[in-house]
C-alpha cells in the first residue's frame, strides 16, 4: 500500500495555534501507524500550499472550514485535485454543511471536495483513516466503504450525495489526547492559543452554530488538563488567549478557572488579554469572572451577545428563554466595575422589520452603551440554515450566505436596515457626528436614531455612500465616502460649518452658543492630517465634564479648556488613529 501523506491545511497566519487541526493529528498519532506520514501544517500561502502538493505526490488532504477561511480552503482543494486526481480531499468544521440540500449544493458547485466530515471530527477521522489503510490503494475509496465510517458525507457513482449514519457525540472528551500536552505545537511558534474547558450549547439560537453541538448538553473536559493548557501557553508567554466555550460562565468551576488565568498573569506575565464569549444566564458568576481578570491586569471585553432587543425577533430566531434583564443586571455590574461596556446587535435577522431594529439601536444610544452590528449570516450547520426554518421564513441569502430578505422584512427594507447601520458605525466608531449625535438626543430631544435616519435619507455628502449595495458591510470602502475622508481629515473644505447648517435646517432647532461648541468640538478631535499636536481649545462650554456627568444641558456649562492631543507634543497626525481594544473609535485623545 505505500505510506499515505496526511496534509493539514492552516490559515495563512502563525499567529494562532490551529486547535481543531492539532487535535485532528493528536488523534490520528494514537493509531500507531508507521503507514501514515504526516506532512504538517500548511500556514503559506495558496500558490506554496499547491506547490508542496505537487513536490510531494498524492495524499490526504484536511480542511478545517470557518467563516474566514472556507473561501481559501475552497480554493487550495481545487486546485490540489486538479494537479493530481488521486489526492484525497476531506473537508469538515463549522462551514461543511451537515444538512443534505446545502452539502449537495456545495459539492455540485465545488465537484473536487471527496469527502465532508458531520460534526466533531476527532473519532471520525481517525476511523476514516484506519479504513484507507486497510485499502490496497488507498486512494480508491469505494462508497461502500466510506458507509462504513459513520459521520460522513460524500458523493456516490451516481453523483447523488450519500451518507453514512450519524455518529454519536464523544463522551469522554479526556479520552482526546491533548495536542499542546502532547508536544503537536511545541516548534510551532504563534501569538494566541486556544483551550477547549467544555463542549456543547444547551441554548437554540436559530442563527448560531457551535461545532454543531447547539441545544446539546454541556461536557466538560477534565479540570486538570484545562489548567495544564492555559499553563502551557502562559509559560510560552503567549499574550492572547481563546477560550472556546459557548457559555464561559455557566459552570461554578468557570471562576476557578479564571483565577487560575489570573495567577498565571501574576506568575509569567500572561496572558495580557482573554477573549471569551459568557454564558447568557449567569450574570453574577460572570461578573465573578470579568472583575478577577480585570483586577489582575488581563483584559476582557465587557461585551453582552444581545443580537437584539425585540421580543418577536427574539421568539422568531428561538433566543426568548434568554431575558434581557439578565443583560441589564450585567451591565451594572460592568459599569461597577469601572469597565464600559458594549453590545453585539445583528441586522436583518428573521423576525426583525425597519422599525425594530432602529428600536434597538435606539436602545443602546438611551444607555450610551457602543454595539458592534454585524450582518445576519446563514451559517451551514445552524438551525437557520434547515430547509424547514429557510422554508417557514422564505430566507432569501446572497452567495456569501448574508441574509438579503425574509418573511418579516422585504429587500428593500434590508437595504434601509444596513443603511440605518452604516450610519450608526460612520457616526459612531469613525466618531464623526459623535458628540453632535449625543448634544441633539440629549439637549434637544431627538432621538439619535432620527439622526442616522435623516443621514441616510438626505444629508447631503454621503447619503448615496451608506445606501451603497456595491459592498453592502463595507460602505467605507464605497469611492464617494472615501473621497469625503480625505477631504475631512485635510480640512478642503468647511465640512462641520456646512453640516451645523444641515442640522439646523433638517430638525429646526435654535442656533446658540452650545450648538457651535459641540460643532467646534467635534471637529476637533477628528485628525486633521496637517494639524499640529496638542491642540488647546477655548470653549464657551465645558464640554468634557458635560459628556462625561452625561446630566444637565450644555448651555449651563461654564467656559473651559480642552487639550486635544494623541501624536507626540509638535507632530503631525498620521493614519491610523486611536482605536479602543476593538478597533472602535477613530478620534483623537481629549480632556479638560
Amino acid at each position: 500500500m505505500g505510506t499515505v501523506p496526511i496534509f493539514m491545511v492552516g490559515d495563512r497566519t502563525t499567529d494562532y495555534f490551529p486547535l481543531g487541526l492539532g487535535l485532528m493529528k493528536a488523534c490520528l498519532q494514537q493509531l500507531g501507524s508507521k503507514d501514515v506520514r504526516f506532512m504538517g501544517v500548511l500556514n503559506q500561502s495558496e500558490e506554496d500550499t499547491v506547490r508542496v502538493a505537487g513536490a510531494f505526490g498524492p495524499g490526504l488532504w484536511l480542511f478545517s472550514n470557518y467563516v474566514w477561511n472556507r473561501d481559501r480552503n475552497l480554493r487550495i482543494s481545487s486546485a490540489i485535485k486538479a494537479l493530481d486526481t488521486r489526492n484525497i480531499t476531506v473537508h469538515g468544521g463549522p462551514s461543511l454543511p451537515k444538512y443534505p440540500p446545502a452539502f449537495q449544493d456545495l459539492v455540485r458547485c465545488h465537484p473536487h471536495i471527496d469527502i465532508g466530515i458531520r460534526g466533531e471530527g476527532e473519532h471520525t477521522l481517525a476511523s476514516l483513516v484506519e479504513v484507507i489503510l486497510g485499502t490496497p490503494e488507498w486512494y480508491r475509496l469505494e462508497p461502500g466503504v466510506l458507509q462504513s465510517v459513520a459521520g460522513l458525507s460524500f458523493v456516490g457513482p451516481d453523483g447523488s450525495v450519500q451518507r453514512s449514519p450519524d455518529r454519536a457525540r464523544i463522551e469522554e472528551l479526556d479520552a482526546l489526547p491533548s495536542p499542546y500536552l502532547s508536544g503537536i505545537f511545541d516548534k510551532m511558534e504563534g501569538l494566541a492559543w486556544t483551550v477547549e474547558s467544555n463542549r456543547g450549547c444547551p441554548y437554540r439560537c436559530a442563527f448560531c452554530d457551535w461545532g454543531s453541538l447547539t441545544a446539546q448538553k454541556i461536557k466538560k473536559f477534565h479540570l486538570e488538563r484545562v489548567k495544564q493548557e492555559l499553563e502551557w501557553g502562559a509559560r510560552r508567554r503567549l499574550p492572547t488567549l481563546f477560550l472556546s466555550d459557548a457559555n464561559f460562565g455557566i459552570f461554578e468551576r468557570d471562576i476557578e478557572i479564571a483565577r487560575f488565568i489570573a495567577s498565571l498573569r501574576r506568575r509569567y506575565g500572561y496572558p495580557t488579554d482573554v477573549n471569551v464569549t459568557f454564558a447568557k444566564n449567569a450574570p453574577e458568576r460572570v461578573a465573578d469572572i470579568v472583575k478577577t481578570l480585570h483586577r489582575n491586569g488581563v483584559f476582557v471585553d465587557a461585551t453582552l451577545a444581545l443580537q437584539t432587543t425585540d421580543p418577536a425577533t427574539l421568539k422568531a430566531v428561538g433566543r426568548s428563554n434568554i431575558p434581557v434583564s439578565r443583560y441589564e443586571h450585567l451591565t451594572e455590574l460592568f459599569l461597577e466595575e469601572g469597565l464600559q461596556p458594549s453590545s453585539d446587535l445583528m441586522v436583518r435577522l428573521p423576525g426583525q422589520t425597519y422599525r425594530s431594529f432602529k428600536s434597538d439601536i435606539q436602545t443602546f444610544l438611551d444607555r450610551d452603551m457602543p454595539v458592534l452590528i454585524h450582518p445576519t449570516l446563514v451559517l451551514p450547520n445552524s438551525p437557520m440554515a434547515s430547509p424547514e426554518f429557510m422554508k417557514e421564513w422564505n430566507i432569501q441569502a446572497d452567495d456569501q450566505g448574508r441574509v438579503i430578505s425574509c418573511r418579516s422584512f422585504t429587500e428593500e427594507e434590508g437595504r434601509r436596515m444596513l443603511a440605518l447601520r452604516n450610519a450608526y458605525f460612520f457616526t459612531e466608531f469613525y466618531s464623526f457626528f459623535r458628540y453632535v449625535m449625543r448634544f441633539l438626543q440629549w439637549d434637544h430631544q431627538i432621538p439619535g436614531s432620527d439622526f442616522l435616519e435623516a443621514l441616510v435619507e438626505d444629508f447631503p455628502w454621503f447619503s448615496k455612500a451608506l445606501r451603497a449595495e456595491s459592498q453592502p458591510y463595507d460602505f467605507a470602502g464605497h469611492a464617494a465616502f472615501k473621497d469625503l475622508l480625505i477631504d475631512i481629515h485635510h480640512r478642503s473644505f468647511p465640512f462641520y460649518e456646512q453640516t451645523k447648517g444641515w442640522v439646523l435646517e433638517r430638525f429646526k432647532i435654535p442656533t446658540d452658543s452650545a450648538l457651535h461648541t459641540v460643532f467646534q468640538f467635534n471637529e476637533s478631535v477628528i485628525p486633521a492630517l496637517d494639524g499640529i499636536y496638542p491642540q488647546r481649545l477655548d470653549l464657551a462650554h465645558n464640554v468634557a465634564e458635560y459628556f462625561t456627568k452625561r446630566s444637565g444641558k450644555l448651555s449651563t456649562y461654564p467656559p473651559a479648556r480642552v487639550v486635544v492631543t494623541e501624536v507626540e507634543a509638535g507632530q503631525a497626525a498620521k493614519l491610523p488613529f486611536r482605536r479602543s481594544a476593538r478597533d472602535w473609535v477613530w478620534e483623537l485623545k481629549w480632556s479638560s
